[in-house]
């Protein structure tokens, strides 16, 4: 593998990172919150009623829509004993990784 051909690999592997890492939201949509987590909307919803996530802690309504606080969410995950979350998260330190063996 040549210099030019490890750079691009490089530069693509930490483009990839910038993209994943990006600048954290404090607060997602019922939407957003269902990738994050990996739910359906509509268990997010049911959560909501039955009282998993709690008004005024994990969500504010406003203006007709429920906006979810994303540390009291990642808070509530890590506090479950029952951690159903979808594990689609990439792995950084898999990418910080393969970044290192291709400049090896």
């Amino acid at each position: 593998m040549n210099s030019n051909t490890q750079l691009n690999n490089i530069e693509s592997k930490l483009n990839t990172l910038i993209e994943l890492l990006g600048t954290p939201k404090q607060w997602l949509n019922t939407s957003e919150l269902s990738h994050y987590l990996g739910y359906s909307k509509e268990s997010i919803h049911k959560m909501v009623k039955s009282g998993e996530f709690k008004q005024g802690h994990h969500y504010h309504k406003k203006i007709k829509r429920l906006l979810f606080n994303k540390t009291q969410i990642d808070n509530w995950v890590q506090s479950d004993t029952n951690k159903n979350v979808n594990n689609t998260n990439y792995d950084v330190d898999s990418v910080i990784n393969d970044i290192l063996k291709s400049v090896a």
